[in-house]
């Protein structure tokens, strides 16, 4: 990925944050979400070849009547996605805060965009709310930007969410999630705050997670059959850098040089698209695009 392509995505955050402010409804997010908005509008390094490679994936959705799912993934994205396409975009979450926070930049979109985006708290797990459905109660496309790893139960948890999500997609739409890698798969608890969560006493931990190695990955996408069958695997390997080695243990700490995340896009090594799930060689991410094939 090129860093003027991060750069552009970080600009975007920064134009989006700018916007709210000045039309007075970022306060609403509250002090810690609206500073973070202009310290590091993307989360964390990798997000920014997610983000071009999701927006690659549904440029072809461009028409107002489709209709796109949003499954807890960053709100930043959605609205941005919102802002790119003429489609409407249907962004949930399970975690109420960040629905208000997405609604507090809604100020800085336009008033076009802001039509064509609906927010509300849904877990993939239960069926979604009927005012959250299209007309005819079915996506052109649905998307989960590292999302499903976090889902409970363990195991199964992100099984339950990829055959949920395929039920809301109509006969040949696209699926398309992103989930961690390692060489070696495993699940845990993280002890540190992650997304305003701290651990109480008696929980394992405030974060669950799970990363997946090749077997767990073609495990994952056999469970959808035969509803959906994966099209394409994008492998993004993570750089061998000191930011991605100290976001996990500093989350909070390393907020504060996220305008220097956009700097490390090109240390970022993005495969070709396979049909299958390749080798994973070190930690990354992984970009899968399911077709909807069987109702």
């Amino acid at each position: 990925m090129r860093i003027g392509e991060a750069l552009s995505w970080f600009g975007q955050g920064e134009r989006l944050a700018l916007r709210s402010l000045r039309a007075r409804t970022l306060p609403k997010a509250g002090l810690r979400p609206a500073v973070a908005a202009f310290l590091r509008p993307l989360t964390a390094p990798s997000r920014y070849p997610e983000y071009e490679l999701f927006l690659n994936q549904m440029r072809d959705l461009d028409s107002p009547s489709n209709w796109i799912l949003d499954v807890g993934s960053p709100k930043l994205f959605s609205m941005l996605l919102a802002t790119q396409l003429r489609a409407t975009v249907v962004g949930t979450d399970i975690f109420p805060p960040a629905i208000t926070e997405a609604e507090a930049f809604r100020g800085g979109m336009t008033p076009e965009a802001s039509a064509r985006l609906v927010l509300g708290v849904a877990d993939i797990r239960e069926a979604l709310p009927a005012n959250l459905l299209p007309p005819d109660g079915k996506f052109a496309a649905a998307f989960s930007m590292s999302v499903i790893e976090h889902i409970e139960p363990n195991p199964g948890g992100d099984e339950i969410a990829l055959q949920r999500i395929a039920k809301v997609v109509r006969q040949d739409g696209h699926v398309i999630v992103s989930v961690p890698l390692a060489p070696e798969a495993r699940s845990e608890y993280l002890q540190s705050e992650f997304y305003g969560r701290k651990p109480t006493d008696g929980e394992r931990g405030a974060f669950f997670q799970r990363l997946y190695d090749r077997e767990a990955l073609e495990k994952l996408c056999a469970s959808a059959e035969p509803h959906l069958t994966l099209e394409s695997c994008t492998i993004v390997e993570w750089p061998d850098h000191p930011f991605m080695r100290m976001i996990p243990k500093y989350p909070t700490a390393t907020s504060f040089v996220g305008a220097g995340f956009p700097l490390l896009a090109n240390r970022f090594v993005i495969g070709e698209p396979s049909p299958s799930v390749p080798d994973i060689r070190t930690l990354g991410d992984a970009i899968l695009k399911f077709r909807r094939t069987e109702s």
